[in-house]
């Protein structure tokens, strides 16, 4: 089988595959996931055919091939992941608040034998007001209260 890509649809796979492999392994840099390096390895293989050679380059020492800082660093991709990261943040945020504040007002065994109608209708309720505060101010009212003694 062939698969045949233009020039513009193999850059966009490029950007696709260093992506993948960001979120694989940004974090947990001692996951080895063989398949789906031995893809990246194949298709960065073709950046030269492809007129990506200034975004791709290969170490004859390692035998494998590497995003070069210039692409790591482009606008193209730290934007997606800026992009990615702001709105992860911020979700995060309010998922994990709203779910602390509905474990304290319910106790988790009740909130698991909720149905989850009743539980997406309580998490809604819960994360709101966290919403509409970031969304109004940011982190500026955001503090860490001292422990009272």
């Amino acid at each position: 089988m062939n698969i045949n890509f233009t020039n513009r649809e193999y850059e966009a796979l490029l950007d696709m595959i260093y992506l993948a492999d960001w979120m694989l392994h940004s974090y947990d840099t001692e996951k080895s996931d063989d398949i789906y390096q031995a893809i990246e390895q194949k298709i960065l293989g073709y950046a030269k055919d492809f007129g990506c050679g200034d975004k791709i380059v290969f170490d004859p020492k390692l035998q494998q091939h590497f995003p070069t800082r210039a692409y790591e660093e482009s606008k193209e991709i730290q934007g997606v992941i800026d992009d990615y990261d702001n709105e992860t943040f911020w979700d995060e945020l309010i998922d994990r608040l709203a779910t602390r504040d509905l474990v304290r007002q319910y106790g988790a065994e009740k909130l698991d034998s909720m149905t989850p109608t009743e539980r997406i209708h309580a998490f809604f309720e819960a994360e709101s007001p966290y919403a509409d505060e970031f969304e109004t101010n940011g982190l500026d009212r955001v503090e860490i209260r001292k422990a009272q003694q």
